[in-house]
């Protein structure tokens, strides 16, 4: 059988990820296998010498500087618009690639013309497998579990952990509803047509969105357990702190209103209200019980909370620029 070098583009956005990102370029060059691989990291206006480092260290890496943090969507468009290969690879700047992980992902994809994108077991820096990697869609019941917690106090109910899935420990491959913006292998023709991400999403929800897309098209996903990855988590947002949450349950709501309309979308804010101003004062009376001994994990979900409840009533401008 005649054997086929396959193209790979890979496209790395980074922001203030300098460390991270040179572990992860050395883990790429380092575990090429036989595939031709070509690199383009966006860099969103970096202030941490990210780009002087590049080009001293990996001159073969493809630069796009952008003047302006343009936001993860949008940087990784600009990429796909210049990449060449058969497949791209969006992966972020926190991540190391384990050894023959990228050939095992292309072998997979092109193992079922069906297969639109493919991603791999990706652990944290615990060691655990992030759940996040393989997933289903978020609905207005999956969210009632996360706000209130109940995801994290029965993550083995097959209804309660339906987002996670985390009844099922994601050692096996399976097809799966979503998979995690922090290492997709995608096939590139069908990214293309697809206009790569909804660039209205500025962090978090992307991939959420493109696998949506990719399933509407009648596409699979697979997630594949035998190839794996390493991923920080966090290099870029560590910097907005607990600006985060709010930035996820607004791209969570921008998915409910593209995808299922309006009214599901103000339901859900609802549910942000109550769910956030009852946390609060559960939290409120926890802290002040267990004042000044009180776990640090309270106290960071008590102001998750609050800021929750604050984009929710609409003054996230008081707590997110």
């Amino acid at each position: 059988m005649k054997h086929v070098k396959y193209g790979v583009a890979i496209i790395i956005v980074n922001w203030n990820a300098k460390d991270y990102l040179r572990k992860c370029l050395s883990s790429i060059f380092k575990n090429e296998g036989n595939l031709d691989i070509e690199v383009w990291v966006v860099d969103n206006s970096s202030t941490d010498s990210s780009i002087e480092m590049m080009e001293k260290e990996f001159p073969k890496v493809n630069l796009i500087k952008n003047k302006d943090n343009v936001g993860f969507a949008r940087a990784n468009n600009q990429g796909m618009k210049k990449a060449k290969g058969d497949f791209i690879l969006l992966l972020n700047p926190d991540t190391e690639i384990f050894a023959n992980a990228i050939d095992e992902l292309v072998q997979k994809i092109e193992s079922n013309e069906k297969y639109a994108a493919v991603g791999p077991m990706i652990k944290g820096r615990d060691g655990n497998i992030q759940l996040t990697c393989a997933r289903n869609y978020p609905s207005l019941l999956t969210e009632l579990f996360w706000l209130s917690t109940l995801n994290r106090r029965y993550p083995r109910n097959k209804i309660i952990g339906n987002y996670l899935m985390s009844y099922w420990d994601h050692k096996s491959s399976r097809e799966v509803a979503c998979l995690s913006g922090a290492c997709i292998l995608a096939k590139a023709k069908i990214l293309k047509e697809l206009n790569g991400f909804d660039e209205d999403y500025y962090m978090y929800g992307e991939d959420v969105d493109l696998c949506y897309r990719i399933n509407q098209k009648g596409f699979k996903i697979f997630y594949d357990a035998k190839s794996k990855i390493y991923h920080y988590g966090g290099a870029s947002s560590e910097t907005i702190a607990n600006k985060a949450v709010v930035y996820d349950r607004k791209s969570i709501q921008l998915f409910f209103r593209k995808h299922f309309g309006l009214i599901y979308s103000l339901v859900y804010r609802f549910e942000c209200v109550l769910l956030s101003l009852i946390l609060i004062n559960v939290l409120f009376v926890v802290l002040g019980f267990f004042w000044g001994r009180s776990r640090w994990k309270v106290r960071k979900l008590f102001i998750e909370s609050v800021m929750v409840f604050f984009w929710s009533i609409k003054l996230e401008q008081l707590i997110v620029k």
